[in-house]
C-alpha cells in the first residue's frame, strides 16, 4: 500500500513530467539533497548575506562552502555584484525567497 509521501511524489512526478521526484520536509533538506544529487562538492555556493542560517548549514553539510553576497537597498542580492562574480570555483547561486 502506498503511503502519503509516495502519493505526493507520484503526483508531482506526473504533474512535472519527471521520472524522479522527492518530497522533503523543509528547504534545508532540499538544498542538501539537490547539491548531493548534482554531485557538487568542495565548491563555492553563493547566497545572500541576509539569508536564513539554515541555508549555509545545508551548504556546509553537503560538503561545500557558502559565499555571502552583499545586498542592495531592496534587501535583495545586489545584481551588480552578482554580475561581477568571476571565481571559477563558484558552482551555484542559491537565491531563496526572503520573507
Amino acid at each position: 500500500m502506498m503511503n502519503d509521501v509516495q502519493k505526493i511524489n507520484n503526483t508531482l512526478s506526473v504533474m512535472f513530467e519527471k521520472e524522479y521526484v522527492t518530497f522533503t520536509q523543509n528547504a534545508t533538506t532540499s538544498i542538501w539533497a539537490l547539491l548531493k544529487a548534482l554531485e557538487i562538492k568542495d565548491r563555492k555556493i553563493v547566497v545572500p548575506v541576509n539569508v536564513c542560517f539554515v541555508v549555509p548549514c545545508a551548504i556546509i553539510l553537503s560538503g561545500n562552502i557558502p559565499v555571502f553576497l552583499d545586498i542592495d537597498s531592496s534587501y535583495s542580492v545586489s545584481l551588480d555584484l552578482m554580475e561581477k562574480l568571476s571565481d571559477p570555483e563558484i558552482s551555484a547561486i542559491i537565491y531563496p525567497y526572503s520573507y
